[in-house]
């Protein structure tokens, strides 16, 4: 077991995480087991984690909206948000 912290947003009634377009270990483990458990805020709930690159533009808003200068600074840090991935999380 493997634990990340990641920050989340709601979208359209969905949990979304995301990855930059250079990828990371966790994106590589989740491709290889979309099977993941998330805690946000109490105990892990079983989810599948679903690639949604479509979405990019609104999950970046959002992550910005919520994180304000951090998602500024991380995102300088990688190079910006293009290429970005959302990952939907779909409860089990």
């Amino acid at each position: 077991v493997v634990t990340t912290r990641l920050w989340v947003v709601d979208h359209e009634g969905r949990q979304y995480l995301r990855v930059g377009a250079g990828g990371s270990g966790w994106y590589a483990r989740l491709t290889a087991d979309p099977l993941v458990a998330v805690a946000r805020g109490g105990d892990p709930m079983p989810y599948v984690a679903i690639p949604q690159p479509a979405l990019s533009e609104a999950v970046n808003g959002l992550m910005h909206a919520k994180y304000g200068w951090r998602d500024s600074v991380i995102g300088a840090m990688v190079g910006g948000r293009e290429g970005s991935i959302p990952i939907r999380l779909d409860p089990r």
